[in-house]
């Protein structure tokens, strides 16, 4: 027997109440149907009951086509129900019967609820009201962005935001040890431009920036800044322009989970994309603050006291020599000075610098 027909739809002789003596189905309602949405329960029928999730009291058993009114509220987490072989993690809503009676019903047990409901309701069970208000403000601020700036303000604001989902996301998963990790790649719907992937062995969640996402939303404004910023970001990550822990200048260790990996310096990566930095500073000043933390991360994977190298010295040596010699502006006086000592330190061997990591070097002492 079917998942659902235990938890949700089937009737049992120890229903708590007859589902004959009162169906739910039609009825005149219209004072009421002004007031409240009304849905309609889906063919297998559903169990309206005292409490939310699958251990709530049975008041009722609700058959296919019973007409529901959403009192909007919410369960504070999702439940995973298999219905007709498919799962569904939703929250539970509390509903009014035509009859009058209240309770809660498993979510996905509703017909007719449009994509933009459901997803307000899913972001308000996990995150709370407050929190999928702010999204819904984030997509209106998306749609209407017109101008570089405020391409600017939404891509700030989208990270901001990912922050807090990530934290609350980390909290939930913390209340409720022992429950399947629901499935929660419909959060690119509530943050657009940001995919939501499985990470850290599959135990849970990141939104990674769609870099190709916001390239479109800057072609579509006006002035170019944005569009050179968001050209930059997918030079640092060009496999599908979606950000993720390595970026372009770093190979992954083949460890599970974020971060490590080894620089891969030598390569002319760093020089290329140093240049492309330069070239961005003198032309996108709106996101001046994003593109000097990109060049710090990139200087950092060179000087960095513990980064480990892909590539043999000679070429790693070559790639430093080149990039002082280039006449780069935007490298401070002291990122100058860290690169003449790690190249000092490179070709004296003064340092245990572990390179040469493609050929299996032994790991630092």
């Amino acid at each position: 027997m079917p998942l659902i027909l235990l938890l949700v739809g089937a009737c049992s002789n120890d229903d708590h109440s007859d589902s004959s003596s009162s169906s739910g189905i039609a009825g005149a309602v219209t004072a009421e149907e002004e007031t409240y949405q009304w849905y309609n329960v889906g063919p297998d029928g559903a169990r309206l009951r005292q409490t939310a999730g699958p251990e709530g009291r049975i008041i009722e058993q609700l058959p296919g086509g019973a007409r529901v009114a959403d009192l909007n509220e919410l369960s504070p987490f999702l439940t995973s129900i298999e219905l007709a072989e498919v799962r569904f993690d939703e929250p539970w809503w509390r509903v009014r019967t035509t009859t009058g009676k209240e309770g809660w019903i498993f979510g996905a047990a509703l017909t007719g609820v449009d994509s933009a409901t459901l997803l307000r309701k899913r972001t308000e069970a996990l995150f709370g009201k407050e929190m999928a208000e702010r999204l819904s403000a984030y997509r209106g601020a998306q749609r209407q962005a017109r101008t570089a700036t405020e391409v600017a303000q939404c891509y700030r604001q989208g990270l901001g935001l990912r922050e807090e989902l990530l934290t609350r996301m980390e909290a939930y998963l913390g209340r409720h040890p022992g429950q399947t990790l629901p499935d929660l790649f419909w959060l690119s719907g509530a943050l657009p431009a940001f995919i939501p992937q499985l990470v850290a062995e599959k135990t849970s969640y990141y939104l990674f920036a769609d870099y190709r996402a916001w390239s479109d939303l800057a072609g579509q404004s006006t002035g170019k800044e944005d569009d050179y910023f968001f050209q930059l970001c997918i030079r640092r990550f060009p496999t599908d322009s979606i950000e993720y822990f390595y970026p372009a200048w770093t190979i992954g260790d083949g460890q599970p989970g974020p971060p490590g990996g080894h620089s891969l310096l030598g390569r002319g990566i760093h020089r290329r994309m140093l240049q492309a930095i330069e070239q961005t500073l003198r032309l996108s000043n709106s996101f001046r603050p994003e593109i000097e933390a990109m060049k710090q991360e990139l200087i950092n994977d060179i000087v960095h006291p513990h980064v480990t190298y892909w590539e043999e010295t000679d070429s790693i040596s070559t790639e430093i020599e080149r990039i002082l010699s280039d006449s780069i502006a935007c490298l401070s006086g002291d990122e100058r000075v860290a690169l003449h000592m790690r190249l000092q330190q490179i070709q004296s061997d003064s340092v245990n610098l572990q390179t040469n990591y493609k050929n299996g070097a032994p790991p630092p002492q």
